[in-house]
């Protein structure tokens, strides 16, 4: 067996501090300007709503013998460019569950803070008592109490399917077709697993796998549905923290025949948005580049790629350096394939 050795490159002395400003926006930490009184009551009728609607669904189910969960999963909402202050909505010795945290955009592009929350049986007045608290009572220090928790709410409602799912996985929500889709459940106790997995595969009578990832406070079960059964699933079980679709193995794409790759290639192609005047650029010290490729050619330019050796020519003599190129251009990119959004890309590629 022989070895090939590289030397290593390491550059020495001639360094230069540069100071250097984020030109990336921060939200902003700071809870919205609030009037107390109007605050306080908007938000005590909106869980007073929620919690009569989901006694109502809860009802209606029993009525017809189907089951349901022993809680209530409820959504909340920052206000555009600010924070919600999640600490605070999470009690586990009431049984009351901080399941996820997700970012997402509206439709002026302002960035907006969601958190879905699992309230069991029995505790529906927590959140109640610390607004009427925030609306009754001062701190030491002459503050509304609970101030920082319930000035962070713009909004609150009863989850839905999309409150579990990743923002950038929503449009890979199942519809008719069921399809293979990784639950998370909130916890990583046995009995939780063993009654998911019963109600799944005796009671409402889906696919599931007999695998389990296991990771600290949580479990990863494969089942198999569509939008409405992943629906039902929600409305049974009191043990999802997110749910997302479950990965498709890289050989789906490197099988196919090259005309249909072509084809996958041309959807990206089709839907990225590329920086025009990027300030960042990444240089792949490699093998070479095929800068030819139809999902780099937008990215690397001809006359960025250069070599140490003009003998040595600029194009990949071993195959590394365009694998390379790829994976600094799109990250994961089945990940992209799969996805029909738009992605923005804001940086191009220099290869040496």
């Amino acid at each position: 067996m022989s070895f090939e050795r590289y030397d290593n490159l390491f550059i020495e002395g001639n360094i230069k501090s540069v100071p250097f400003t984020s030109k990336r926006r921060v939200m902003d930490k700071a809870v919205p300007n609030r009037n107390r009184r109007e605050h306080g009551h908007y938000l005590q009728k909106k869980l007073e709503k929620l919690w009569q609607d989901a006694k109502e669904i809860d009802e209606s189910r029993t009525a017809v013998s189907l089951p349901i969960r022993q809680g209530t999963y409820i959504e909340f909402e920052s206000s555009p460019d600010f924070e919600l202050t999640t600490k605070s909505m999470e009690d586990r010795k009431k049984g009351i569950r901080l399941l996820n945290v997700r970012t997402v955009k509206n439709e002026e592009d302002k960035e907006i803070k969601k958190a879905t929350v699992f309230v069991p049986k029995g505790q529906e007045n927590t959140y109640l008592k610390k607004i009427k608290d925030y609306l009754d009572k001062e701190t030491k220090k002459g503050k509304p109490k609970n101030q920082k928790l319930v000035e962070s709410i713009e909004n609150i409602r009863l989850a839905v399917l999309e409150s579990f799912w990743p923002p950038s996985q929503v449009s890979l929500i199942p519809k008719e077709q069921p399809e293979w889709c990784e639950i998370w459940l909130s916890s990583d106790n046995d009995d939780v697993e063993r009654k998911f997995r019963s109600l799944i595969a005796n009671t409402l009578n889906l696919p599931i796998q007999e695998e389990t990832l296991k990771f600290p406070e949580r479990r990863v079960i494969l089942v198999k549905a569509n939008r409405e059964q992943l629906q039902e699933i929600i409305l049974s079980s009191s043990d999802i923290a997110e749910i997302r679709k479950a990965a498709e193995i890289n050989s789906f794409f490197i099988e196919m025949d090259n005309s249909e790759q072509v084809e996958w290639s041309k959807d990206l192609l089709e839907r990225i948005e590329i920086e025009e005047t990027p300030n960042v650029c990444i240089c792949i010290l490699d093998t070479g580049v095929n800068n030819g490729h139809l999902l780099l050619e937008p990215l690397l330019k001809d006359e960025d790629c250069q070599s140490y050796m003009e003998e040595w020519g600029t194009d990949d003599h071993h195959g590394h350096g365009t694998k390379m190129a790829g994976l600094s251009a799109y990250g994961d990119l089945k990940t992209a394939l799969e996805n029909q959004s738009k992605i923005k890309i804001y940086h191009n590629l220099e290869s040496c």
